[in-house]
């Protein structure tokens, strides 16, 4: 089938309806057969396939399947549902942005949701975001993928999932680089819950990856996923507070004080110089007074902290020390605060690997 979306002789919409009018079986087996068979040929076949899907609006929803021929039937029935959810979701998505987001490029500078503008991205986002949440609502058990039918289907579903984080991340990577520069209050806002739902799917994918281990997935196709810094969400949140003229709670800096050792919770500028690392460097020009003064405090408090240390460590080793060797032993050096590493400087390279 997949060969014959590339023939000149092959019609595309009779191939399609054919696929079609099998969705309309009572039979479990037809019925699967068929959703498999869609989404293989929207994956890998001729793009007019799925343009066919989409602009003719086709019904590939079967939310009250239910083969009750069989008790297998039955089990099967809920897959079919959960399934064909997506592949429909798949097809909308499709008419909603006029390309696959399975297929666009994607993990690179000029990947296609990285260079959109404002405007696209909040409109390109939700739609992702609606694809990738009936993909996760496949939602399949390690002892449900015994079945070598769910399995195949989990599978593909699974390289389907690979693909639209990464797009997702490309997508994550653009909101961040102009979130504090080029947006307005209420883009702010829209891009704080689209950020938030980032997060969020992000659990939701290490688990569903975990189950793909299971499954048979091999370890190194496994998508190892960190937890994303919150003080990333911190920031976009005091800056939208900001621009909306609220007042910021600041009853928990106190306790963000610790050890000369331990990194300092980013501000907002740095967040936006971290996030914009990949698309433009930040002018000073183009920051707030705000954001400087919390920049230049944070610094010097990091300064105070390291010279306090400093001076214990001498003290230490003044009065440990004994002869001439007390004497020579210089003490270590601590680095400047610059060259710590810091949660902002790995986001976007965690971001590139997945």
């Amino acid at each position: 089938l997949i060969e014959c979306t590339n023939q000149s002789n092959v019609s595309i919409p009779e191939l399609a309806n054919a696929l079609l009018e099998r969705l309309s079986s009572s039979n479990w087996v037809v019925v699967f057969k068929a959703l498999v068979s869609i989404h293989s040929v929207m994956n890998y076949g001729n793009e007019r396939f799925t343009q066919y899907l989409a602009s003719n609006n086709c019904n590939l929803s079967l939310r009250n399947f239910y083969d009750k021929s069989s008790v297998q039937g039955a089990d099967m029935s809920r897959f079919i549902c959960r399934y064909s959810a997506y592949v429909q979701e798949k097809a909308f998505a499709y008419r909603s942005l006029a390309y696959d987001l399975c297929k666009v490029k994607r993990g690179s500078d000029d990947g296609a949701l990285r260079t959109q503008s404002v405007e696209k991205l909040l409109r390109s986002l939700p739609v992702l975001i609606a694809q990738f949440d009936a993909l996760l609502g496949f939602d399949a058990t390690p002892s449900e993928l015994s079945n070598p039918i769910i399995n195949a289907a989990f599978l593909m579903l699974y390289k389907d999932a690979s693909r639209l984080f990464v797009v997702f991340n490309d997508g994550v990577i653009n909101l961040l680089s102009t979130f504090f520069e080029s947006m307005n209050r209420k883009q702010c806002r829209e891009g704080l819950e689209l950020y938030k739902k980032f997060l969020v799917r992000s659990e939701r994918l290490a688990e569903f990856s975990r189950v793909a281990e299971s499954a048979g997935v091999d370890r190194a196709d496994v998508a190892n996923l960190e937890r994303h810094p919150t003080s990333f969400l911190e920031a976009m949140e005091s800056h939208l507070a900001q621009l909306e003229g609220r007042r910021i709670s600041r009853s928990n800096s106190s306790n963000s004080i610790g050890s000369a050792a331990s990194p300092a919770p980013p501000t907002a500028a740095a967040v936006s110089a971290s996030a914009a690392a990949s698309a433009a460097p930040v002018s000073s020009a183009s920051m707030s007074e705000a954001q400087r003064q919390a920049l230049l405090m944070e610094e010097q408090r990091q300064l105070d902290l390291l010279k306090a240390e400093r001076q214990r460590k001498l003290a230490s080793s003044s009065s440990g020390g004994s002869g001439s060797q007390g004497a020579t032993k210089q003490p270590q050096q601590q680095p400047p605060p610059q060259q710590k590493s810091n949660d902002e400087d790995n986001l976007l390279n965690l971001m590139d690997s997945t």
